[in-house]
């Protein structure tokens, strides 16, 4: 069988092949930071509705065993100037006066994700913090809050505190790509916000 063209017959050049493959690769260059925005996003969401729900659990914990639950958010990563995973802890009286008991497990964020204190009022300065043995990390370093027995926070009424959380590929100053989870000072009820 003979393959080779014959005159007056078409075929492709190299020349048209390779600007359609310049075209291509062009097009691909473009969409890619697209998909890379939309995973982001996508662990964002998935990221900010673990965290709710874990709010939610230590709200009814509080209020079930009228007891003050704390969510603890944890540095499990040294690379990481943020919180990049949360645990709940009940406040217990014990023979030493108050203890923290660990429930649960530890809720890791999606991984490219973290919570910084620099966005967080819940997470500032005036937040609980200290370091809190996570097995197999060792002893790591937390800030958190309380929930108190009444489901509240505990806070004035001022401006409602919020949580945070942006990828940790962007700039440390303004995040462009970020979720925000406010509480209810006094229900300490989660509201999701994308902006």
């Amino acid at each position: 069988m003979n393959t080779a063209c014959r005159a007056g017959e078409k075929g492709f050049t190299l020349l048209e092949m390779l600007t359609v493959m310049a075209i291509v690769l062009l097009i691909l260059g473009f969409a890619l930071p697209a998909f890379r925005d939309l995973k982001t996003e996508s662990d964002l969401v998935h990221t900010g509705a673990m965290v709710a729900d874990q709010i939610a659990l230590a709200r009814q914990e509080a209020l079930t065993f009228n007891r003050e639950v704390q969510l603890l958010f944890l540095s499990l990563d040294d690379e990481t100037a943020g919180w990049t995973a949360l645990v709940r802890v009940h406040v217990m009286q014990g023979a030493n006066g108050r203890e923290l008991r660990r429930v649960g497990q530890v809720q890791h964020f999606s991984p490219g994700i973290l919570c910084s204190a620099a966005f967080s009022t819940l997470l500032d300065g005036n937040a609980l913090s200290g370091t809190l043995p996570v097995p197999p990390y060792g002893s790591v370093e937390y800030r958190g809050f309380r929930i108190r027995p009444n489901g509240g926070l505990g806070r004035g009424t001022g401006t409602p505190p919020y949580i945070i959380f942006h990828s940790r590929h962007d700039p440390a100053s303004s995040p462009r790509n970020s979720l925000v989870i406010q509480l209810g000072p006094l229900t300490a009820r989660a509201v999701i916000f994308r902006p």
